[in-house]
């Protein structure tokens, strides 16, 4: 059994649910598949897919009409997607910059006080996957 990723259409699922299928779609239209609590109707799919691991994803020869159907608003999440990493893009590079400064200050401070930072790097590294993991348990 492999995973379907659904398409674009009428009454598909949303972009990233997954429903399992026996061989993935050669064609565009309603998939055969076994459906879920979430997904209580098998997806459309918006043309020829191929077995990727365990996940049917859009061919080569059909990524172009997929990406054109999502686009063009089978799906509006796809859509906000897209403007959503158009917008973060100034806030990337900040980001971005201030690692590569705080990496050249690091490294900086190596020369001088090698082994104190050393020490104090590992223990605060270990610090934070403590406090982090009895957060998230």
């Amino acid at each position: 059994m492999t995973n379907a990723l659904s398409g674009a259409g009428a009454k598909t699922a949303a972009l990233y649910e997954a429903v399992c299928v026996k061989e993935c779609p050669k064609t565009a239209g309603l998939t055969a598949c076994k459906t879920h609590a979430k997904i209580t109707i098998c997806p459309l799919t918006a043309g020829e897919t191929n077995l990727l691991y365990t996940f049917c994803v859009p061919s080569a020869a059909s990524a172009e009409d997929v990406l054109k159907t999502l686009y063009k608003g089978g799906s509006s999440s796809f859509a906000q997607y897209v403007a959503d990493i158009k917008e973060s893009v100034k806030p990337l590079f900040i980001m971005a910059a201030v690692t590569f400064v705080i990496s050249m200050l690091y490294i900086y401070l190596l020369k001088w006080f090698a082994k104190p930072l050393l020490y104090i790097s590992i223990v605060a590294i270990l610090v934070c996957g403590l406090v982090g993991g009895l957060y998230l348990f």
